[in-house]
């Protein structure tokens, strides 16, 4: 039985400081144990705001997170309730309740949850120091097969959609690399899902 479509783009605040690596910047969780959470569509925008005094690659990590008993906390939280990301006037408000947040100028803080030890995907941007300022976009990280190629980004795709049990959710952590403070980065996250049971 299918439910609706939803969809939603989140935006991050500038870091007060710069993240340690396996920082989490987004995140969200899925707990209705009669439904089915299926992202179909998954994207990631960086933007420079300032150039990096050097040249610098970033590691942005999609992961799967399993046994999620805690929900993370801290971050903006994103507005689930009403008519909102609904895709259709009609639709049902969502039943993510788990909660979705991204980070605002401080790190998400981990609940109680175990990581896949690889990603599911994976962008790596140049931070240039040629460019004052740059948006980076990743092509479609779910449901799509190729690489972006402008500024060098690249990203490791998987075939079709992302199935999501009970307890089950997905994060985003920076990667082997330390966010450089003086590039002012900040994210935005753009995920479609549906709900079925």
């Amino acid at each position: 039985m299918a439910l609706d479509a939803y969809a939603i783009v989140l935006a991050s605040a500038v870091p007060a400081t710069a993240y340690a690596a396996g920082s989490t910047l987004f995140s969200m969780r899925w707990t209705n144990p009669d439904f089915y959470c299926v992202i179909h569509r998954l994207r990631l925008g960086v933007t420079q705001a300032t150039a990096p005094a050097v040249g610098a690659f970033q590691d942005y990590r999609f992961h799967i997170a399993r046994n999620w008993t805690v929900s993370d906390s801290g971050g903006t939280v994103a507005n689930l309730t009403g008519n909102n990301t609904k895709r259709s006037n009609t639709a049902i408000t969502s039943l993510l309740d788990g909660g979705m947040r991204i980070h605002s100028a401080t790190a998400i803080t981990p609940g109680t949850r175990t990581l896949d030890a690889d990603p599911v995907s994976m962008v790596t941007v140049l931070l240039d120091p040629s460019h004052e300022q740059q948006v980076l976009r990743s092509p479609d990280l779910v449901a799509f097969d190729g690489v972006a190629t402008k500024y060098g980004e690249q990203n490791d795709v998987f075939d079709g959609a992302l199935l999501l049990r009970a307890n089950e959710g997905l994060v985003l952590l920076t990667g082997t690399s330390v966010q450089p403070l003086a590039s002012s980065l900040s994210i935005q996250v753009g995920i479609g899902w549906g709900e079925t049971r």
